[in-house]
């Protein structure tokens, strides 16, 4: 399917990335959940379209650790706990490309 969209003279454009993730905490009534600090990397796919527009897949990978941490005055049998957090993020998308407005520019770069 992905490959009917593409033009005769397709190229792929692909982008690796790395980076850092900031966890951060959520509060619940029961207790605290934190997500630790951890490395991020990913990628990134793109191919032009039909009508000059780009088609992107771009996956992003982090693999950390993660605690929950049961406030002390709540009444409960929930324990301490924490191991391994790994987040996946997928996005598919469509970069927009206007022939008409790329026209109505040109010539204000002149």
């Amino acid at each position: 399917m992905f490959v009917g969209v593409l033009t005769v003279n397709a190229q792929l454009e692909v982008t690796p990335s790395y980076g850092y993730y900031w966890g951060g905490r959520v509060n619940f009534y029961e207790g605290e959940f934190r997500m630790h600090d951890g490395q991020d990397f990913g990628l990134t796919v793109g191919a032009p379209t039909i009508k000059g527009n780009t088609i992107e897949f771009s996956w992003s990978y982090n693999n950390s650790t993660a605690e929950f941490i049961p406030y002390t005055s709540f009444n409960n049998n929930y324990d301490h706990s924490s191991g391994g957090f790994t987040t996946n993020y997928f996005l598919i998308g469509r970069v927009f490309s206007s022939l008409r407005l790329e026209a109505k520019l040109s010539h204000l770069q002149a």
